[in-house]
């Protein structure tokens, strides 16, 4: 596959790897690293700090919900995959989120509005989610 590459720059915001996970993308050709990183749905805002977010989709059993990284679009730092550009410009780092959808419903009660997100987690290379 061929990449389309954006360097980092830290004005796009914090890179929020945990403890370790710097070392699961290095020396790994750009196919392993994206291996490292999956995109989590969700229908509200994930309120957990990102050390512990491992902990919590496993505890919430949501690893059914996490689908792999098939971008093009990379951010990389130093040679290594740091994010992803969206097709729309927007650029998503590690744990970070977006609407990805909504919709509403008028029960006759008022409107029911939801939004559904996308977040961009970080898995050891080993996992066996795919």
């Amino acid at each position: 596959m061929e990449y389309e590459l954006t360097d980092y720059r830290p004005e796009m915001g914090p890179i929020n790897w945990q403890e370790g996970f710097r070392e699961e993308l290095l020396g790994r050709p750009i196919e392993e690293q994206l291996r490292c990183y999956g995109w989590m749905e969700d229908r509200r805002m994930m309120d957990v700090p990102f050390r512990e977010a491992e902990a919590y989709i496993r505890q919430k059993g949501w690893e059914s919900s996490i689908s792999p990284v098939q971008s093009s679009r990379l951010i990389l730092m130093d040679g290594l995959v740091v994010g992803v550009r969206l097709w729309n410009g927007i650029r998503i780092l590690p744990y970070q989120g977006y609407a990805y959808d909504s919709d509403s419903d008028n029960n006759g009660a008022g409107y029911k509005e939801r939004e559904y997100y996308a977040y961009l987690i970080c898995l050891p290379f080993e996992h066996t989610l795919w």
